[in-house]
């Protein structure tokens, strides 16, 4: 058979490929054009149209199947090379790529990897199962695909029984080669043969060599061309951010709106606006957006009480508060929430999560059972979503609907996701979705700048912060590692020249950059967000001042009436004072006029008795109702007497209502104390009727008095306890401040037991207060004897 020596012509479409085809001495083309081809072919063989017709120029090599096979994968190539050129879509790109590689080598399955973190998982597919593609994950060390990514060399392992791709994934044969764009590998591109046994030969990685090089100069369009789309978008939202961040808002829907803005802007996962508090310097949250995703296992590890285990392991449903002094309390003060609700999903026996909900408030009212039963499908739909989601660090549009849902119907302020990996002692986050605001620093969560060197440099020279969680730095471990966040941005808030706060931007993903043009842009955002924060500041102190000219002027208005009750109530008393007088008087004159023995004897008595107990009524409520001069000087009051003087006052009011009054007194005289004569009966009135309200139409309700002295520390002590529905525990410092009443409107008038608190203290005493919800109050005054 003749030999020919055929002319040979190379294309190369990049600097990197005609480097290498430079030693050569044969021409190269740098284009696909069909026109600049076809006369390159002409030059090279020095002939005309015609004589390319002649059939003894060349062997006729039509005939032979090998040459047609490589000249279908030549225009195979070429056709994907302009078809390439022509998509800028990046998904596409990657698909076709593929479908082009099974094609070339005639292979089962076809996929390209991309790395994330540590390993590489597939981006683009053919002929792998979705389930399989969700779950392929290999490191980039110590595995073939890693081999490649690592070293920018390609493999090729023939068939000669099963080949390890990863754990239960084997292989006949495989090919992979690197996908390398400006000298770094930034995917693998492979082929496997997971029945078919036939073996990839050098042509095959060859022309997968080549694939990679297109597939690499189209992923750099298409990524070019998504940056500046990206670009322009971003442009947008800034546009956009800017008109909504100058509507004026009221600052508890200014706060959350801003934290919405940026979060959009900086793509961020994680927004909290933390305000400075120079005194204390410490930092404390304002509002906070979360919307982050971990991998099972990857997201923050939540410790678990013994008595929280018990009741998922008892698929109930628990409640917890902040002030309940529980297993939860420290932690839900921690991040500034007051309740919070555990939902345990299960699937038949099997734990699949945990849903807690957290709310910066408490409820006004529980959740009913059909509530809360509705609440456990919601949130068993939002589990589901989570575990079927394979890349969780971003929260899916359809995650988004259900935390939105579940949000909504429970009143929560945001909501966790858990799931176990392992010990019931410990479960791993899986998302934290929702908004917070705190307008207060009393329960917001805080943050201690001291010792803090990095953040106290950043607040003071007014300069933005950087921080990553493989710095191991001190802003690292206070800021993200809690939060479960990889990398956050620090931008200071200042305003006419002072620093008021900080925003942080945090991100779950460790290949999250912030570039310089985020960062200047993230400035100009909190800059104007800063601007908008101060007028909803002042339009809230505006709205608080009028609010309490209104309280103000409605506190005259009841003082006014308070006065005018008791100049009436002086009137009635003495009213009636008259003819009981006259009654009594006469009754018992009659009486003298009685025989012994006469039947009219025990009526008259009885109108006597009777006459005397309503003069004793009106006598004591002119007692309380006469004002007191302010100048009046303390005198010896016995406390027996004067409690025993208001009781018998209110023992029949109390009775009517069902309500039972017990009093308990020492045996013995005790010492008298010094007070303003008719005030400690003010306090006795006040305890009273305070206890009487909460009792109303409660069963079993009962009043008990206790009276005792205690010769250690020279105090009469009297006691006030019911066994109602109780006082909560952070309305316990409140119950004293002046017009503070949770009672309807027009039912009272908000200064009895700051009254009652002002006279124990002028009498030198004090007054407390203990209290369990739903068992009982006491209120307990120390009066010193002098």
């Amino acid at each position: 058979m003749t030999s020919y020596q055929l002319p040979t012509l190379a294309f190369a479409l990049n600097e990197a490929a005609i480097k290498r085809l430079e030693p050569y001495d044969i021409p190269i083309l740098d284009t696909l054009e069909s026109y600049t081809v076809s006369e390159a072919i002409h030059k090279i063989l020095r002939i005309t149209d015609t004589q390319i017709s002649r059939t003894d120029v060349l062997p006729d090599l039509r005939a032979d199947p090998s040459y047609s096979q490589q000249v279908t994968q030549v225009n195979t190539l070429f056709s994907l090379s302009r078809s390439l050129t022509e998509v800028l879509d990046l998904s596409e790109v990657l698909n076709r790529v593929v479908e082009a590689a099974r094609y070339l080598t005639d292979a089962d399955e076809g996929m390209i990897l991309l790395p994330e973190d540590d390993e590489l998982y597939i981006r683009a597919r053919v002929g792998i199962d979705v389930e399989t593609a969700r779950n392929f994950r290999v490191k980039t060390r110590d595995t073939l695909a890693g081999q490649v990514f690592q070293t920018g060399e390609p493999i090729l392992i023939d068939a000669g029984g099963l080949h390890k791709v990863k754990t239960e994934y084997f292989v006949y044969s495989l090919l992979y080669v690197p996908i390398v764009l400006q000298g770094q590998t930034i995917g693998v591109l492979g082929v496997n043969n997971r029945t078919n046994q036939e073996n990839f030969n050098e042509h095959h990685k060859q022309m997968l060599i080549n694939l990679a090089s297109f597939a690499s100069i189209a992923i750099q369009n298409a990524r070019i061309h998504h940056e500046s789309l990206e670009r322009n978008r971003l442009l947008e939202r800034l546009v956009m951010a800017s008109r909504a961040l100058s509507i004026s808002q009221p600052l508890p829907q200014a706060l959350p709106h801003i934290c919405l803005q940026l979060a959009q802007v900086i793509h961020a996962n994680h927004i909290d606006i933390l305000a400075w508090d120079k005194q204390t310097n410490q930092l404390w949250s304002q509002a906070r957006l979360m919307k982050s995703g971990w991998s099972v296992g990857r997201g923050p590890l939540v410790k678990i009480p013994p008595t929280v285990q018990l009741g998922i392991a008892e698929q109930r449903l628990q409640w917890f508060f902040a002030s309940a002094q529980d297993d939860l309390s420290d932690y839900l003060n921690a991040v500034g929430a007051q309740m919070s609700l555990i939902v345990p999903v299960y699937a038949e026996r099997e734990l699949l999560g945990v849903m807690r909900l957290f709310y910066v408030n408490q409820m006004d009212a529980r959740l009913s059972d059909q509530q809360l039963d509705r609440l456990q499908v919601y949130a068993r739909q939002a589990v589901a979503e989570l575990l079927n989601t394979g890349k969780r660090d971003v929260i899916s549009d359809n995650f988004s609907r259900f935390t939105d849902q579940i949000l909504s119907f429970s009143g929560a302020d945001w909501c966790e996701f858990l799931t176990p990996v392992g010990s019931p002692a410990s479960l791993s986050t899986m998302a934290m979705v929702g908004q917070a605001v705190w307008l207060t620093a009393d329960t917001a969560p805080r943050i201690s700048v001291l010792d803090f060197v990095e953040l106290d440099t950043m607040l003071r020279q007014q300069s933005h912060l950087l921080c990553h969680v493989a710095d191991q730095s001190e802003c690292a471990n206070k800021l993200l590692v809690p939060l479960g966040l990889a990398v956050g941005l620090c931008v200071p808030m200042i305003w006419r020249g002072e620093t008021h706060g900080v925003v942080v931007f945090g991100t779950v993903s460790p290949a999250r950059v912030f570039a310089e043009n985020e960062i200047q842009m993230a400035k100009a955002l909190v800059g104007q967000a800063v601007t908008v924060l101060d007028n909803a500041r002042l339009l809230h102190d505006l709205e608080s001042s009028l609010d309490e000219l209104r309280n103000a002027q409605q506190r005259l208005v009841q003082t006014a009436r308070l006065s005018a009750m008791g100049e009436l109530a002086t009137v009635v008393a003495h009213q009636l004072n008259n003819p009981l007088t006259t009654i009594i008087a006469d009754t018992e004159l009659m009486l003298l006029d009685e025989p012994a023995d006469s039947p009219k004897r025990e009526s008259l008595k009885a109108i006597v008795r009777t006459g005397k107990r309503a003069a004793n009524v009106a006598r004591r409520l002119l007692a309380i109702a006469r004002p007191i001069d302010p100048e009046a000087q303390p005198d010896f009051i016995d406390v027996v007497d004067s409690v025993r003087g208001v009781t018998s006052l209110l023992q029949g009011h109390l009775e009517h209502a069902n309500i039972r009054l017990k009093l308990e007194v020492p045996p013995y005289a005790i010492p008298p104390v010094r007070a303003v004569k008719g005030r400690l009966d003010d306090i006795w009135l006040n305890l009273l009727m305070n206890a009487y309200d909460a009792l109303l139409e409660y069963p079993n309700a009962q009043i008990v008095v206790r009276i005792r002295y205690d010769e250690i520390t020279q105090h009469i002590i009297v006691e006030v306890v019911d066994n109602g529905p109780g006082i909560p525990l952070e309305l316990h410092e409140k119950i004293f401040s002046p017009f503070f009443t949770t009672k309807t409107a027009g039912s009272g008038t908000g200064l009895g037991l700051h009254i009652s608190k002002q006279i124990a203290e002028n009498a030198g005493g004090r007054i407390e207060v203990e209290s369990t919800p739903g068992e009982y109050t006491r209120f307990v005054v120390y009066l010193p004897v002098l």
